[in-house]
């Protein structure tokens, strides 16, 4: 359940409901509790949408999916000139 803890305290952590991070990524209150809840794991879409809903990237949410993981570390990497 770290999935589920994680997406709770940074939703909590920011100030927002499960009804506002639901209705920002365009998805139904009750899928969106499932996720937070039970852990279930969202579409890429889904979970980039979710991401951004809560000022995220997919990476610091699911960062032990390949590409989520890759995503986080590229926001993470300092920007050279």
């Amino acid at each position: 359940m770290q999935l589920a803890n994680e997406l709770r305290r940074v939703r909590q952590s920011r100030g927002l409901t499960q009804l506002a991070v639901a209705a920002a990524a365009g998805t139904p209150l009750p899928y969106y509790i499932g996720i937070e809840k039970h852990g279930h794991l969202p579409t890429p879409g889904l979970r980039e949408r979710i991401a951004g809903a809560l000022g995220a990237t997919e990476g610091d949410l699911w960062p032990d999916l390949p590409q989520a993981a890759e995503e986080g570390e590229r926001a993470a990497a300092p920007h050279g000139g």
